[in-house]
């Protein structure tokens, strides 16, 4: 059966079962080439057709040894509809050389999602081997490819060194997995004291239920909002953006008493304000990143002498002050593009009285911008993983080298705030 054939076969789920009783497994360090699974079924989830590829990848590259071709342009690859394209297929193919094709197709029924995928031995006639794994939902979808990497491993690419996710820890849940619940802050809030990671190598994570409590009501709108030591007094200000406005709060037994009200620029839309001691001298300042129109320009302020005073202003940086773990706070900024809101590039930023200077560009996956990430150690690792959200409201958590580990299933991070004009009602 021809490649060509074999895939278009596939694409269309005609492919017959094909006996592979002595097939012989694959050589260590076979060179794979990954496709992004079709999606023209998959409904709502059809945005994981790059992601569920590159969690496979990650997963066999490390429990099963195989290279993956790197550099691979795929763009273009799948139609309008999420299928593959043969003759797009069969240029790609000549350009790399591969021992393996792995391709795939993502359905959704329901809430189920099923995962059906093959194994192409492309340097030798043997039969493909075909593979499914099912999932209950967004929440399930790390599990079926966890699945999916462990039969493709113990069948084809390293039978018997693979060790399924699920036996890889003896230690019983006490909890839903946290990547795996219907919504993290949900499951916490309904009272989850013990949980553990569906992520590789996360073990003994562990938060810790707090008494809550409810406060006062702040009397006004909040534009933005974030808490911090301007003073130096060792007692935390509330410092909120409202309508032209800065005010700065204090809560004492569950009260808000307003400390001051400073007026902002005329015409400045703040979409974001963070309270942040960047240059460490024991006091926070309040970094206000704004747009006037179209354009960025935002401002800093500084608390003196009982007075909240413009250290600078009209700066043509989105700005985000953002811990780094091992390196502490660092101002980033990104810049208002040509023919759009953000110009592409997330920059660390070198600041001096009244001036920001643009410095290195950070490292962040393709499409993450300012404001869309934090950097945390979520596999316990010691390195920090990028965790993000896309422009569908999910969230992604990514390997320092830019791998994607996990992509959610859920919606998570809406909100009012944006950066530019507000859309005009038609008349």
């Amino acid at each position: 059966m021809s490649l060509r054939v074999a895939v278009m076969l596939f694409s269309c789920l005609l492919l017959p079962a094909i006996a592979s009783a002595g097939e012989p497994p694959a050589e260590q360090g076979s060179r794979v080439l990954f496709l992004p699974f079709e999606t023209s079924a998959a409904g709502d989830y059809a945005y994981l057709a790059d992601p569920v590829r590159n969690m496979l990848v990650a997963r066999l590259a490390v429990g099963a040894g195989v290279e993956p071709v790197e550099g691979v342009e795929t763009a273009g690859l799948l139609d309008g509809d999420g299928r593959v394209i043969p003759a797009r297929l069969d240029a790609l193919m000549d350009r790399y050389q591969a021992d393996y094709l792995v391709a795939g197709r993502l359905d959704q029924s329901g809430e189920r999602l099923t995962f059906q995928a093959l194994v192409l031995a492309l340097a030798a006639e043997e039969n493909h081997q075909e593979f499914t794994a099912e999932a209950a939902g967004g929440a399930g979808v790390m599990t079926a490819i966890d699945q999916l990497a462990a039969e493709m491993s113990r069948r084809v690419f390293a039978p018997g060194r693979m060790v399924p996710l699920a036996e890889q820890s003896k230690t019983a849940l006490t909890a839903p997995p946290v990547f795996q619940s219907p919504h993290p802050e949900r499951a916490y809030k309904q009272g989850i004291y013990a949980v553990e990671s569906a992520l590789e190598g996360v073990e003994g994570l562990v938060p810790e239920s707090l008494e809550v409590r409810r406060s006062g009501i702040l009397p006004l709108t909040v534009q933005a909002m974030d808490v911090g030591d301007l003073d130096g007094d060792g007692l935390d200000e509330i410092v909120t953006a409202s309508h032209g406005r800065i005010l700065l709060y204090q809560e004492r037994d569950g009260i808000f008493r307003q400390q001051h009200e400073s007026p902002l620029p005329a015409g400045l839309r703040v979409h974001a304000l963070t309270v942040a001691d960047v240059d460490g001298d024991g006091r926070a300042e309040i970094y206000v990143s704004a747009t006037d129109q179209e354009e960025a320009a935002s401002l800093v302020l500084l608390w003196q002498e009982g007075n909240l005073h413009v250290r600078s202003s009209g700066l043509a940086w989105y700005l985000r002050p953002v811990a780094v773990p091992g390196e502490g706070l660092i101002l980033l900024g990104q810049q208002t593009g040509m023919d759009s809101l953000l110009s592409p590039g997330v920059y660390r930023l070198s600041e001096s009285k009244s001036a920001l200077t643009g410095g290195p560009l950070l490292s962040l996956p393709a499409g993450v911008d300012l404001f869309d990430f934090i950097f945390a150690d979520v596999t316990g690792d010691g390195a920090p993983e990028t965790v993000a959200v896309d422009g569908n409201e999910r969230i992604l958590v990514y390997s320092p080298a830019g791998e994607l580990l996990w992509a959610g299933g859920g919606d998570y991070s809406g909100s009012f705030r944006f950066l530019g004009l507000p859309a005009v009602a038609a008349q």
